[in-house]
């Protein structure tokens, strides 16, 4: 606070906005976490089968999207959430 020389309002105003943009972020995180985890469920599926011959991971749930489809979707969210970043550092600069 000193370092920065804001007023009380200042540090309120910046507190707002970083609450907001966790409200923002936070669900985009989830998303981006569970494309992830699919992805990493599909390739390792891909993997035994082709290394080893052999099905595995059957029985976690996915949600039937390729691997191409997961990675646009994790790559769309990721600019998703560096863009609210980068809104939320042009705001508090």
């Amino acid at each position: 606070e000193q370092r920065l020389n804001i007023t009380p309002e200042q540090k309120a105003q910046l507190k707002a906005i970083h609450e907001k943009s966790k409200a923002q972020i936070a669900p985009k995180i989830k998303q981006l976490t569970e494309a992830e985890h699919e992805l990493q469920v599909l390739e390792k599926k891909q993997i035994n089968k082709k290394v080893y011959g052999i099905d595995t991971l059957e029985n976690v749930k996915l949600s039937g999207k390729s691997a191409e489809q997961l990675k646009s979707e994790r790559k769309a969210l990721q600019n998703e959430i560096r863009t609210i970043r980068k809104g939320l550092l042009s705001l508090s600069i």
